[in-house]
């Protein structure tokens, strides 16, 4: 687990022996594919870790229809919003593959800000760009058609694997993995075919490449999609 740890940006900076400290904290559990981890109005009693594997954020308008806020990979954490203001859960949190969750009770999270004020600083950062990118998805969904909805969806996809890998991506044509078709209509709240021919399109104009050998992922013309997302707002 301390492998899986060193890699989360939360404890970068911590020695071996702290993060053993919070191995000993923390319960992992495998959990398959498409299982509900939280449920939004649950009460908050721990935070998660993904050491493997991939989650969704997602909530549930009042038609039924799901609609994704957040996808969640290796080294990202979540259910740290009802711990900081001791409130119900916010959204619901479901896998999208088989994966390894790490589970830090409430009061052990607690004591580990005392003790490690540097990880609070973190996880501020990366709760204030979620909330700054949630607020930008609402927006979006409200002000934009599907093509641009997507097309942004794709951008932000680019700047976060950059983010990530800057060493691995170029700087105009990075690999970005896409999630399935049904994902991607969820998170802009549209249907799966119309998803499927806005991809067919940007493949067939030469700004999505699939990367041979790879599924699903592409080489993205950063340059000519920002052009082309500009011109549908």
């Amino acid at each position: 687990m301390i492998e899986h740890l060193r890699k989360v940006p939360l404890f970068s900076e911590l020695s071996d022996d702290n993060l053993l400290s919070i191995a000993q904290l923390g319960h992992v559990d495998a959990v398959p594919p498409n299982t509900m981890v939280l449920q939004e109005g649950d009460k908050g009693d721990a935070l998660f870790i993904v050491l493997e594997g991939r989650v969704k954020i997602c909530y549930y308008a009042p038609d039924g229809r799901e609609v994704i806020l957040s996808i969640l990979e290796e080294g990202q954490f979540f259910g740290e919003m009802a711990l900081l203001a001791c409130s119900t859960r916010s959204a619901t949190v479901i896998t999208m593959t088989t994966s390894r969750l790490a589970q830090i009770r409430c009061q052990d999270f607690k004591e580990l800000l005392r003790r490690h004020p540097e990880i609070a600083v973190g996880m501020l950062a990366e709760v204030t760009g979620r909330l700054r990118r949630t607020s930008q998805l609402l927006e979006r969904l409200s002000t934009m058609n599907v093509p641009a909805r997507l097309y942004m969806l794709i951008l932000d996809q680019c700047h976060q694997t950059r983010a990530l890998l800057p060493s691995e991506q170029t700087e105009h044509f990075p690999v970005i993995e896409l999630p399935i078709h049904q994902v991607l209509a969820d998170q802009i709240a549209t249907s799966r075919e119309t998803v499927s021919r806005a991809i067919s399109r940007l493949k067939k104009n030469g700004i999505l490449t699939p990367v041979e050998g790879r599924h699903n992922f592409f080489r993205v013309d950063v340059r000519a999609l920002e052009t082309l997302t500009q011109i549908m707002v």
